[in-house]
């Protein structure tokens, strides 16, 4: 623009130089004409002045002449100021559209930079973060099945308790019963011999009064009697010290029967209690029972809980598999799939671990209610036998008490008896010769009755005797305790348990701290196999073919391959940044880094691999279905079938014909296309069923009824007929049709 403004002003400055110098000739040639001079002007020449010889003809000729180059000179600097003007604004348009794409690339160039930073790194987040997540489930899944075990353990351990329980309380319900039953017949017998002392109190006081009434006819006749007073004295001395003797045990007696009565209503108090207890046994027994029915319920919530634990199980393996992404699909939608299923995931894990957490509170809560209910079961237990035991004891009394009341009424039995044989002795001999005889005999009779007394008080005592010994050794081959020893044992009893439960607490923090040491330990090889550790100052020590050290050594391998691509990405953007792009956007040609094209050429090679395993695991599938298929057709229908390599021949041997030698028979299908083909008999039985192939095959034209007259005919050939003995004498050659 300068030099145009310059080329301008100096075109001007030569147009003033021009008409300033015409007009100073014009105005000085004026001045020539008024003012004589020595030369000779235009007059006197006689030129004129339209003349072309004229100077001033010619002075303007040349400088229109000059004007008009000058002009043409102007008029093509100005065509060629406005091309330049042209181009400049068209340069500095395309400069500006250039500045504006260099900005836009340089802007999509660091956001690209920025965007790729923050995806690796949000990758590198996700992955971290995932294979955290990922161990903290495997964690949480290795705990939840040691729990599952435990509860496995504890619910089996429950129920083998509650089978024992529930067979002890039987036997101890089945026992109580019977010892019931047993202390009912003894009441019952009690009660009748109650009866029967009453009654023969009763008799006993009435043959009292005939012994007074003839006591008193005694005295009467001695009083009339002529014998002296001595004599009377000495007579009448042995009567009153028997009847005394008899007096005192008749009381006894009383006494005795009034104990077995109070012991018969206290035994009758202690039965209610008993049938009470065991009301309370029974409710015990359906309270058991329904508790087995609760635990079978929390084990069908286990069996749900190990269900979705292993549905867990299944997910975390299927997000484990390293799928390799295509080459269209993008970052984005990977990271979207990864985190949709991460979440998906951790809300059916939160979901696994609520129900296990619930599962665990109900079986805690059902193992205490079954163990309070146990303890329970056990003191009742303890205090039946204790009560059973005092009441064998007062039975075992009652019925020594029975005993010595039977036999000490047998004695008053026979001392009635004998009375009365003194009383009929008595009325006998009435006269007064006889009073000498009588008064020797009853003295007799008197002294016998002591001796008898005598002996009978010392049967008691060696009696008494002999029951304490049979206690004793009934307490001993019982293994019977005593009471105070079995308070002293239950004492102990109680210590020792106090102790376990003491120790099972002390189990219990030591098993805790073991679990928060053994997590740390975890949570330490996890981060030394991950290297998130200050190699300055920790020393990870471990073998060289460790899965810590694999996994190292393939995360090491997968961050070089993608150091490589990113240096190589980076290359690629700085040639390209320093080639530039074109105004017009030419197509350029796709390239991706040789570090990309093998790591997804190794990822197609192993899902090659991998394709080619399931294609295998399919084939042994297949094989192992088809041989059941085969199988099962054998055992159905009596056809062994087997199918060619070519796919068109079918081979079929019935299982009724030889398996080897001349006579067996194998049929052979050869597909010919369609519903077309050919069929061969082969084997020595071929001969025989030439009829069979003709009625069913050329005119029925049906091979299923073909088949099943042919197994129908074998079967007689081969199983009855051979039972038979007309089977198998022939020797056939072999046929082929």
């Amino acid at each position: 623009m300068s030099e145009v403004f310059s080329i301008a002003s100096s075109r001007e400055e030569d147009e003033d130089d021009l008409f300033g110098s015409s007009g100073n000739a014009a105005a000085s040639s004026s001045r020539a004409g008024r003012t004589p001079t020595r030369k000779r002007n235009a007059e006197s020449a006689q030129l004129s002045e339209n003349s072309p010889a004229h100077p001033l003809r010619r002075s303007l000729i040349k400088a229109q002449i000059g004007n008009t180059s000058l002009e043409a000179k102007i008029f093509a600097l100005e065509q060629r100021l406005k091309r330049r003007d042209e181009e400049l604004d068209t340069n500095r348009q395309e400069t500006d559209k250039l500045m504006q794409d260099r900005r836009n690339l340089n802007r999509g160039y660091e956001s690209a930079i920025a965007a790729r930073d923050q995806a690796r790194q949000e990758l590198e987040a996700e992955k971290t973060q995932a294979s955290r997540n990922l161990e903290q489930q495997n964690t949480q899944r290795r705990q939840l099945e040691d729990q599952n075990i435990s509860l496995r353990d504890e619910l089996a351990s429950l129920g083998r308790t509650h089978a024992q329980t529930v067979s002890q309380s039987r036997s101890e319900k089945e026992l109580l019963q019977h010892q019931i039953d047993r202390l009912e017949e003894e009441r019952d017998s009690l009660i009748h011999m109650r009866q029967q002392a009453h009654q023969l109190s009763e008799t006993l006081e009435r043959k009292e009064r005939e012994l007074e009434d003839v006591r008193t006819i005694l005295a009467g006749e001695r009083e009339r009697s002529n014998d002296p007073d001595s004599h009377a004295g000495t007579s009448s001395t042995p009567s009153s010290g028997a009847e005394t003797d008899l007096k005192a045990e008749l009381k006894r007696q009383a006494s005795m029967l009034n104990a077995l009565g109070k012991t018969n209503h206290a035994l009758q108090k202690e039965n209610t209690e008993l049938r009470l207890r065991r009301d309370n046994v029974e409710l015990l027994n359906n309270e058991v029972k329904a508790l087995g029915k609760k635990a079978k319920v929390a084990e069908n919530k286990l069996a749900v809980c190990q269900e979705a634990l292993d549905r867990a199980r299944k997910d975390m393996d299927m997000l484990t598999i390293n799928v390799p992404l295509s080459a269209g699909n993008t970052s984005e939608d990977h990271t979207t799939t990864s985190s949709t299923e991460y979440l998906s995931l951790q809300h059916r894990l939160s979901q696994l671990s609520a129900a296990h957490s619930l599962c665990g509170q109900t079986i805690s809560a059902k193992q205490s209610t079954i163990l309070d209910y146990s303890n329970r079961l056990e003191q009742i237990s303890r205090e039946t036998a204790i009560t059973l035991d005092e009441l064998q004891k007062r039975a075992e009394t009652a019925e020594r008490e029975l005993r010595w009341a039977s036999e000490g009424r047998q004695s008053a039995e026979k001392r009635l008896r004998l009375a009365r044989e003194e009383l009929e002795v008595l009325r006998s001999s009435k006269t007064p010769a006889s009073t000498g005889a009588v008064s020797s005999s009853t003295t007799e009779d008197a002294t016998e009755l002591r001796r008898q007394i005598a002996l009978y008080r010392k049967a008691i005592d060696d009696y008494q005797e002999d029951n304490r010994d049979n206690q004793a050794k009934a307490i001993l081959d019982l293994d019977l305790v005593k009471r105070a020893d079995l308070t002293a044992a239950l004492d102990k009893c109680k210590a020792l348990e106090q102790e376990l439960d003491a120790l099972k607490q002390t189990i219990t923090q030591h098993e805790e701290r073991y679990e928060d040491v053994r997590g740390a330990a975890e949570d330490m090889e996890l981060r030394l196999g991950s290297g998130e550790y200050n190699t300055k100052v920790w020393r990870a020590v471990e073998l060289s073919g460790s899965p810590a050290a694999k996994d190292y050594a393939i995360r090491k391998e997968t961050l070089e391959k993608l150091k490589q691509e990113n240096e190589a990405l980076i290359a690629k953007v700085t040639d390209m940044q320093r080639a530039g792009a074109s105004s017009s956007g030419g197509s350029t040609e796709k390239t991706v880094p040789i570090e990309v094209f093998e790591r997804l050429r190794e990822e197609q090679e192993a899902e090659k691999a991998l394709h080619e395993k399931r294609l295998l695991r399919l084939r042994e599938a297949f094989a192992a279905r088809s041989k059941e298929f085969l199988e099962s057709v054998q055992s159905l229908l009596g056809w062994r079938v087997r199918f060619g390599e070519n796919g068109s021949d079918v081979r079929l041997e019935s299982m009724y014909a030889a398996k080897s030698g001349k006579m067996g028979l194998r049929l052979v299908f050869k597909s010919e296309g369609g519903h077309f083909g050919t069929m061969k008999m082969m084997g020595g039985m071929g001969k025989n069923l030439e009829h069979v192939k003709e009625y069913w095959v050329l005119q029925r034209q049906s091979i299923p009824g073909f088949l099943a007259q042919v197994t129908l005919e074998a079967f007689e050939k081969t199983t009855i007929g051979r039972l038979a003995g007309y089977a198998g004498n022939e020797d056939v050659e072999e046929d082929d049709e």
